[in-house]
């Protein structure tokens, strides 16, 4: 289906996939009105149902995003059911009259008035696995992250999240529901936490098997009063974040030396350093400079540091942006350098050296001699010159200038840097 926005009531009465363009960020169906009961209802088997967004039924209680009404063997991915407080379902996806064996996967149920997910009147057998639900509710009758009711075959619940709805994460009216086995081969791996009254709310007479997932706390006791009848022990320790302990900026030779610390690491998939040169604040577009790779999974501390050569002078600030394996970012604080504007003339060694084909030259100007005209130039080691890369009046302050020996041989080269009575001139290997 093209990207747009489409308003729809969608009928599924045949085996078909049903795909949307560029996913649920581009491709929306809302119902035609609010007193229906489905945006998409699936009526046959080996249907799938591929990156929508689905908002707009919100009549009673099973109006949904994506209704499987005696459907087996589907496939739900990719979809978006419910949008925000203002965009809603009753509920994001329901499984009824006996839907069985069909893969409910990757989806997003949040704000909806009522459910995530519903699995009633005898669907058995499905798999709801890394889904996200959480903030459902406002309806009126609690918000619940996923509710298994008259199903008395086990539905196997592995990977989501679920946290911050209403009232239950997690609603059992019977007993057809798995949250995971005593067996590491088969764990939960379901982070269930935030929950309103409970994070699982039994209401059989049944233990349920939940074990091996993430519950918020590392404490027993606590898990405890958030659960019901329900078999938890081992759950998985929740992950400490990326702490960031120390990040500073000092001046090193016209250069700003970068150094952080982590105490802990979970998943780090590294560091991107973005730069802000204060002058040009008012733009406020930080430019990426570098990426650093982290330690993916630790429990000492980690050292790590950059040396941001292209600077000239002034402030800037830096952040760094961690991200994590599966793509979530968090940006730490704001620091600054000060680059003043110096007080004589110096040429500094080029970098990198030996360079191919390229390397950066950097030069001063003290701000006591303005308007003074300077020119650098590139000689081979016969003494022949080869470029004029600077001959202007320029400001007081550190500049910097690319030489590019794409066109020349490898060997030893000179640059000279010259200001009314100051000449210095420096050595660069060119290396192919």
């Amino acid at each position: 289906m093209k990207d747009g926005t489409y308003q729809e009531n969608v009928n599924v009465t045949k085996e078909l996939y049903i795909m949307s363009e560029n996913g649920y960020s581009s491709t929306t169906v809302v119902a035609a009105n609010s007193g229906e009961d489905y945006v998409f209802e699936v009526l046959a088997n080996n249907v799938t149902i591929d990156g929508f967004t689905t908002y707009g039924a919100t009549a009673y209680w099973n109006s949904s995003g994506i209704a499987l009404n005696g459907a087996n063997f589907c496939t739900i991915k990719n979809n978006r059911c419910g949008l925000d407080a203002t965009y809603q379902n009753w509920l994001g996806i329901i499984l009824r009259h006996d839907s069985d064996n069909n893969t409910i996967s990757n989806n997003i149920m949040n704000y909806n008035k009522c459910y995530g997910i519903n699995i009633r009147e005898g669907s058995d057998n499905n798999l709801v696995i890394n889904n996200e639900m959480s903030n459902n509710g406002g309806g009126g009758h609690g918000g619940y992250g996923i509710q298994n009711c008259e199903s008395s075959v086990s539905n196997i619940v592995r990977g989501n999240l679920i946290e911050n709805n209403e009232t239950w994460g997690v609603r059992i009216e019977t007993a057809g529901i798995n949250l995971g086995n005593n067996d590491i081969n088969d764990m939960g791996n379901n982070t269930i936490r935030n929950n309103g009254s409970y994070d699982v709310y039994n209401k059989t007479s049944t233990t349920i098997n939940a074990y091996y997932n993430k519950w918020g706390s590392n404490d027993g006791t606590t898990i405890l009063t958030r659960v019901q009848r329900t078999n938890f022990n081992p759950w998985i320790e929740d992950p400490l974040p990326v702490e960031i302990q120390v990040f500073t900026a000092s001046v090193k030779n016209n250069s700003v030396l970068l150094i952080w610390q982590t105490a802990t690491e979970v998943n780090n998939y590294g560091f991107e350093i973005e730069r802000l040169e204060i002058a040009s604040l008012k733009s406020n577009i930080w430019e990426k400079i570098r990426f650093v790779s982290g330690n993916g999974n630790s429990n000492s501390p980690k050292l790590y540091e950059y040396l941001d050569r292209s600077v000239n002078s002034g402030k800037y600030l830096y952040r760094l942006k961690q991200i994590d394996i599966d793509g979530q970012f968090e940006y730490s604080e704001t620091i600054e350098a000060d680059l003043g504007i110096p007080s004589e003339f110096s040429l500094f060694q080029n970098y990198p050296n030996p360079f191919n084909p390229s390397t950066t030259i950097k030069y001063q100007i003290p701000d006591h001699i303005p308007n003074e005209i300077v020119t650098l130039k590139v000689f081979d080691i016969l003494g022949n010159e080869l470029a004029t890369l600077v001959n202007e009046t320029e400001q007081p302050g550190i500049h910097q200038v690319i030489f590019n020996g794409i066109n020349n041989t490898s060997g030893v080269y000179y640059y000279r840097f010259s200001a009314g009575n100051f000449i210095e001139t420096r050595k660069m290997i060119l290396t192919k």
